[in-house]
C-alpha cells in the first residue's frame, strides 16, 4: 500500500508516512510544479481477502463512520460494517456483539446511498426508505447492540443515488424519487428525530420536468449545486441570506 501518485505518475516509497517527508520514493519528483495534485494511490482488495465479507457480494457503496467501514450492494438488502480500525474484518460475536466489532444490518430494500449524519450513518434504500443506525452500550460497557431505525419517510422519499446525497452545514441534502430536493436534519421544536423538509418547492415545475439521470449534488460556501447533465443545467440553491430566512434558487 505504500504508493503515491503525483500528476498521474505513480511511485512506491519505503517509509516516512508518519512524518512530513516520505523516504525511499522510487521516482524523483523534485521538479514538480507548485500546487500539483498528490494523492495516495488507490489500492484494491478482493472480497476473498476480507474476513466476514462474502466473496460473491457485489460491492457498490462504501462509507466511513467512526473508523468503521460500511459496504453495500445494489443487489443485496444486507449492509456489512467493519470492525473499528480494521477495514478488512467484518466479523462479530454472536449472540452478544462486543464493542467495536463488525456487524450486519438488513434493510427492507437494497441500499442507494450512505452518508454520516451526527453520530449515526444514514442509509437510503429502495424508493421509499431511509434509516439511521443506532449503537447502544450494555450496562457493563462490554457489549454493544447495533440497530437501524426507520426515519419518517413515505412513498418515493428515498434518495435516488449516492451522487444525489451531500452534506449542507448541519444537515443532509438529497434528491428523492418524487423528485424533490430534501433537507434531512433537526427542525425547530423537534429535538428527538430528524425531519425531512422540501427545499426545492420554488422550482417545483422545473423539478417535475427534469431528467435527473447521471446528475449529482454538492455543497460549497452556502450554495447547494444541483448538476442536471441530461438538461444541460446547474441549479444553485442560495443559502447565504439564511439569517433573514430568505433562501432561493
Amino acid at each position: 500500500g505504500r504508493s503515491i501518485t503525483v500528476d498521474g505518475v505513480t511511485a512506491t516509497y519505503t517509509g516516512g508516512e508518519g512524518t512530513t517527508t516520505l523516504t525511499g520514493v522510487a521516482v524523483d519528483f523534485s521538479a514538480i510544479a507548485a500546487n500539483t495534485i498528490v494523492q495516495q494511490t488507490v489500492t484494491t482488495s478482493a472480497n476473498s481477502t476480507i474476513t466476514g465479507l462474502p466473496t460473491t457480494f457485489k460491492n457498490a457503496l462504501i462509507a466511513n463512520l467512526k473508523n468503521q467501514i460500511y459496504i453495500g450492494s445494489f443487489t443485496d438488502r444486507q449492509v456489512y460494517i467493519s470492525k473499528v480500525n480494521d477495514f478488512k474484518n467484518f466479523t462479530f460475536t454472536a449472540p452478544v456483539r462486543l464493542v467495536g466489532e463488525g456487524a450486519i444490518v438488513t434493510l427492507d430494500g437494497t441500499p442507494n446511498a450512505f452518508i454520516p449524519q451526527e453520530s449515526e450513518m444514514v442509509i437510503f434504500a429502495g424508493q421509499d426508505q431511509a434509516y439511521q443506525t443506532k449503537f447502544t452500550l450494555s450496562s457493563d460497557l462490554t457489549a454493544e447492540q447495533l440497530t437501524i431505525e426507520r426515519l419518517k419517510t413515505t412513498g418515493l422519499q428515498s434518495a435516488q443515488s449516492q451522487a444525489w446525497v451531500t452534506k449542507i452545514k448541519n444537515d443532509v441534502a438529497y434528491l428523492s424519487f418524487e423528485p424533490i430536493m430534501n433537507r434531512l436534519g433537526r427542525v425547530d421544536n423537534v429535538v428527538l428525530t430528524q425531519q425531512v423538509t422540501d427545499i426545492s418547492f420554488p422550482i417545483v415545475n422545473d423539478m417535475n420536468s427534469y431528467d435527473f439521470d447521471d446528475g449529482s449534488a454538492k455543497y460549497s460556501k452556502m450554495f447547494l449545486y444541483m448538476a442536471v447533465p441530461k438538461e444541460g443545467v446547474v441549479r444553485i440553491y442560495n443559502m447565504t441570506d439564511s439569517s433573514a430566512n430568505v433562501q432561493h434558487y
